[in-house]
């Protein structure tokens, strides 16, 4: 499985995880890193609630909207669902139609993971 390091490795591997998901390869490294004591100390608090409307609110007016992913592929969605339903169960065409599914499953779980991972570097 070729890897693509993004950051260079803090010390040297303990574990590592290889999963064949969503039709990609992914692998999670583990390691053991000393923490430093904090750099600066925070003079405010802020805090954060999670609702349905928007996604991250907080005490000091910071408001994420939810995109609300599955909603938007929610028509492809349906359309593979009911080519799989009319498929002959275990056929060549049904493991297609399925891996499509599975696919575009990642894609909205890739979508998700991304807006986290945004909307939690800007707080």
């Amino acid at each position: 499985v070729p890897i693509i390091l993004h950051r260079e490795l803090a010390s040297k591997i303990k574990t590592v995880t290889v999963q064949f998901r969503h039709g990609k390869w992914e692998c999670s490294i583990t390691q053991e890193v000393e923490c430093k004591t904090a750099l600066r100390v925070l003079k405010t608090i802020t805090g954060f609630d999670i609702n349905s409307k928007q996604t991250v609110v907080g005490s000091n007016g910071y408001v994420a909207e939810n995109p609300k992913f599955l909603k938007q592929s929610k028509a492809k969605l349906n359309q593979l669902q009911r080519q799989l339903a009319r498929r002959n169960k275990g056929s060549n065409r049904w493991h297609k139609t399925k891996q499509r599914i599975n696919k575009l499953h990642g894609k909205i779980s890739r979508q998700r993971l991304d807006f986290a991972h945004q909307i939690s570097r800007q707080i």
